[in-house]
């Protein structure tokens, strides 16, 4: 028996579950207000192997037009809100992946050097180019408040079927962000 029955009820749920995808559901785009509130935070489960992302399937994205492989039995919400560009919410039931897919806005950084310079208080420790256009970055900063805490972001740009989609998050752990950026870097044209 797990010692903890109520994270073995989770995982277990995750994988029956399968995706559920919502088009058109009635949900905010957490990103729109980020700059104002700062980054969402995606809580580290208990162990990796608990959110059961050993397995993968292929998500498509229909207003975005891309598809993107997450860990299988993930929710797909799509998170657009009128006058705004696509976005949507991609996440397990165990907490372990989350990620936040949309068309990249008008006066968003467009180059690797002005994302870069969005993130003062953020140590760079990855960063790249992406063939075809875009590019790639991860970073870590101690999370406000709790200096103790240490935030991971990933945020990545890519240009698919010519369109700016931008794939991104802020996790609490080194391996939910490795899940994250593995999945951006998979984004394709449907």
């Amino acid at each position: 028996m797990h010692p903890h029955p109520s994270i073995g009820l989770l995982a277990s749920l995750a994988l029956l579950a399968g995706c559920a995808q919502k088009p058109g559901a009635a949900v905010p785009d957490p990103s729109a207000d980020a700059a104002a509130v700062g980054p969402a935070v995606v809580p580290a489960p208990a162990t990796p192997a608990d959110a059961g992302a050993a397995s993968h399937e292929r998500k498509v994205l229909e207003r975005l037009g891309v598809t993107i492989e997450v860990p299988a039995g993930c929710t797909v919400d799509d998170t657009s809100s009128a006058g705004r560009p696509p976005s949507y919410s991609l996440y397990d039931t165990a907490g372990f992946f989350s990620v936040m897919v949309r068309e990249a806005r008008p006066e968003e950084p467009k180059e690797l050097g002005a994302a870069k310079k969005a993130l003062p208080a953020a140590t760079i420790t990855r960063e790249e180019e992406i063939a075809g256009g875009g590019w790639r970055l991860e970073w870590e900063a101690q999370r406000p408040g709790a200096p103790s805490r240490t935030d991971f972001g990933v945020d990545v740009l890519r240009t698919v079927g010519g369109r700016p989609v931008r794939c991104s998050r802020t996790l609490a752990s080194e391996q939910a962000a490795a899940a994250v950026v593995k999945a951006c870097l998979t984004l394709a044209a449907k």
